[in-house]
């Protein structure tokens, strides 16, 4: 059963192409204090009403459609958070066995339909992840290179439900 929950709204994340999205960390503690993060690229509120959601009928969990699904997953990614914790076991174990010793993080960038040439904006634009340390890329085609990261700046942290605890 859990105890407590908490919502984190966190630094909106740039799709590129002047789409930014907002992100949600969820931290759900069990009456036995075991705590389990989960998080969504939706905003605090969209976490809230899912809660409630799921609070009412847990079975819509795995039943959300449309704009409820994507603040159910920082629900699921929680609970398994939560499980694993209890029983000892990494997530990638309670889900069938590590594939992998590592995984790459990459950044996804907006690619230009041009060639690539010393100096302009492509090399411009991948030069940026690379200096923020990633070794790879995904790569989506556009017109113009935009990276897909807001450089934390705790000046411009979201204010509306920062560290609320909702019970």
């Amino acid at each position: 059963m859990i105890g407590k929950v908490r919502i984190i709204p966190m630094c909106p994340v740039s799709w590129g192409q002047g789409v930014t999205k907002d992100v949600a960390l969820l931290e759900l503690t069990t009456a036995d204090g075991i705590s389990g993060l989960g998080s969504a690229y939706t905003g605090s509120r969209q976490v809230l009403e899912a809660w409630k959601t799921y609070r009412r009928n847990p079975e819509t969990l795995h039943k959300a459609q449309d704009e409820m699904a994507i603040p159910m997953s920082a629900i699921d990614i929680a609970l398994w958070d939560i499980k694993g914790k209890k029983t000892g076991k990494s997530i990638s174990e309670l889900l069938g066995g590590r594939q992998r010793d590592c995984i790459l993080a990459y950044a996804t960038v907006s690619l230009p339909l041009t060639t690539a040439r010393p100096g302009d904006a492509f090399e411009q634009g991948i030069r940026s992840v690379m200096n923020l340390g990633f070794k790879a890329i995904k790569g989506n085609q556009s017109g113009g290179i935009q990276v897909s990261w807001i450089p934390y700046d705790s000046r411009s942290r979201p204010q509306c439900d920062d560290y609320r605890i909702y019970r």
